[in-house]
């Protein structure tokens, strides 16, 4: 397809996928990383076709399947921490064998 209607496509729909990325993202940075890999497949694919029907339809189309893809990748970099209140608590029953050991020793004497 044509450069410069590609360039007047992205700039009109720019908007629009930043408005999408912030709907789907809870934070602006995020909304923001989104948007940006929208905006670059839309551009790479409006210069590869050639005659598109719906225009808007395609777009989105676009934009969901970047968003789907965004969102596996996230899921895969997620690593689940146990929180404060799940760690289980280890002593150290060596230490507290040994301090009874002690004590009793001095209880004797």
């Amino acid at each position: 397809m044509d450069k410069a209607f590609a360039d007047k496509m992205i700039s009109e729909y720019q908007k629009k996928f930043f408005g999408f990325a912030l709907s789907k993202c809870s934070s602006f940075i995020e909304a923001e990383e989104l948007a940006s890999r929208i905006t670059c497949e839309a551009y790479m694919t409006l210069r590869a076709v050639e005659d598109v029907y719906n225009w808007e339809g395609y777009l989105h189309r676009i934009a969901h399947n970047v968003y789907v893809h965004y969102v596996k990748e996230q899921a895969k970099h997620r690593t689940t921490e146990p929180e404060e209140k799940d760690l289980i608590e280890h002593k150290d029953y060596a230490a507290e064998y040994a301090n009874q050991e002690e004590l009793s020793l001095l209880q004797r004497e």
